[in-house]
């Protein structure tokens, strides 16, 4: 009974490891997609863009559409760099919540090609911000997103940006350098 018990533990062990290791697994993966060991830096896995488990994000799900998608509405507590991850669970990350790293101490954020909107204030008095990229595809930049960014010193919005919020990047004091994409039609 003892050598049955014992083999059994083995037994489970070993599928527990390589189920908690594979993309398929608990880490958010989606069927058909190729396994491989993640690799964390700044919040989300490099390679599929999964959000780190051993960084504190708060999702939200996005009930307003068909597809099953995420909001991020802030963590990354400590991240000096923030990488925005890709996935939650294996489904899209689509936006930046209200607030969601609002007065964090977050020198760059890095915010990948599926990301749409950009809530009101998401990065608001992020006072050690320098660097943001603004990727292709996203539509909206909420009012006070960059508030009082004030090392902020240039930014570049991209063509698929249609609306950009009152005061987006207001009391960026360093600002100097605002590159507007020409699919822009309303500032407020």
């Amino acid at each position: 009974m003892k050598r049955f018990r014992f083999w059994l533990m083995a037994a489970l062990v070993m599928i527990f490891a390589v189920f908690a290791a594979s993309c398929d697994g608990a880490s958010g993966g989606t069927a058909g997609e190729t396994e491989h060991q993640h690799n964390f830096e700044y919040g989300s896995c490099r390679e599929c863009g999964e959000a780190d488990p051993g960084v504190h994000f708060d999702f939200r799900l996005n009930t307003n559409t068909d597809d099953k998608t995420y909001e991020l509405r802030g963590g990354g507590s400590g991240c000096a760099v923030l990488a925005v991850p890709k996935t939650y669970q294996g489904y899209p990350v689509v936006s930046i919540g209200e607030k969601a790293f609002y007065e964090r101490n977050i020198r760059e954020v890095i915010l990948h090609e599926g990301i749409q909107t950009i809530g009101g204030a998401a990065f608001a008095r992020c006072e050690a911000l320098e660097k943001v990229t603004i990727p292709e595809g996203v539509t909206s930049i909420g009012g006070n997103a960059f508030y009082r960014c004030r090392r902020l010193q240039e930014i570049t919005i991209p063509g698929s940006v249609r609306t950009i919020g009152a005061a987006a990047f207001s009391s960026c004091n360093r600002l100097v350098t605002i590159a507007i994409g020409d699919g822009v039609q309303e500032i407020w």
